[in-house]
């Protein structure tokens, strides 16, 4: 009789744990939606009166640090020269202290299983660039300065998706400074690049397609994209997911996921 008791105890409190975690998982999902649905109205207010969206938004987003940071001069400051003029090469993420309270997203790590043959090879070549072998592994630490370029312009292209990335923002994460009208050093450094990824790539699979589409418009708004949408869409992973990313900008909050 106790022996069947303590069962039923036992039983009990399981049912009540499995309640309390499909609980928290309804509850969580209602949050989520709330978000969703409030960043959706947010962008309807941003279209409808942009105006009185940019003075709303900034108050908020002054509110929201003043109660994660309380008094801290140097971030106000940091915060300040952004809202102003750096958010056009910087993401929010990107000078937010590296202690702040705030939930990282998620990146799933690439799935291979339905690309074609030629685009795992052109991975499996990326990674052996990057990350070198398993016998001979490389650390980024010791990366020199072209591989840290050329992770960073991989990176930053494959992020920017269909639309592609500007060369403006590449350059200014380059660490070259805020490129001017007549950019060559940036400009080279894009380009070079580039070039090596797709010497290197052509070495080691002959049989696969340039990675990178043809260039488009002028100056620091010349857009770089790759070729293919999906493929960018894995590089992008591999390159978010590697402990290099540090050296990339977060992707902004509304960006499409990956």
């Amino acid at each position: 009789m106790r022996t069947l008791t303590q069962s039923n105890l036992a039983k009990s409190e399981q049912e009540d744990i499995m309640d309390g975690v499909s609980t928290t998982a309804t509850s969580s999902r209602k949050m989520e939606k709330r978000r969703e649905q409030l960043l959706d109205a947010i962008h309807v207010l941003a279209r409808r009166s942009p105006e009185m969206f940019e003075l709303e938004a900034e108050d908020f987003i002054r509110r929201a640090m003043w109660s994660e940071r309380g008094r801290d001069p140097s971030f106000a400051n940091t915060l300040e020269r952004w809202l102003h003029s750096e958010f056009q090469f910087e993401t929010f993420a990107t000078v937010l202290p590296p202690d702040a309270k705030l939930e990282r997203r998620h990146i799933p790590n690439p799935d291979l299983s339905e690309f074609r043959e030629v685009d795992k090879a052109v991975f499996a070549a990326l990674q052996s660039k990057f990350d070198g072998t398993e016998d001979e592994p490389f650390n980024h630490h010791r990366w020199d300065a072209a591989t840290r370029d050329q992770f960073i312009v991989l990176g930053m292209i494959a992020m920017g998706g269909k639309r592609g990335e500007r060369q403006s923002r590449i350059v200014h994460y380059l660490g070259l400074g805020t490129p001017g009208p007549d950019d060559l050093r940036g400009s080279n450094t894009v380009r070079a690049a580039k070039i090596a990824i797709t010497r290197f790539l052509r070495a080691r699979v002959p049989e696969a397609t340039d990675l990178f589409a043809p260039a488009t418009g002028n100056g620091g708004q010349r857009l770089h994209r790759i070729r293919d949408t999906e493929v960018a869409r894995m590089l992008a992973r591999y390159a978010l997911n590697h402990p290099a990313s540090l050296l990339l900008p977060d992707l902004p909050i509304m960006a499409e996921p990956l």
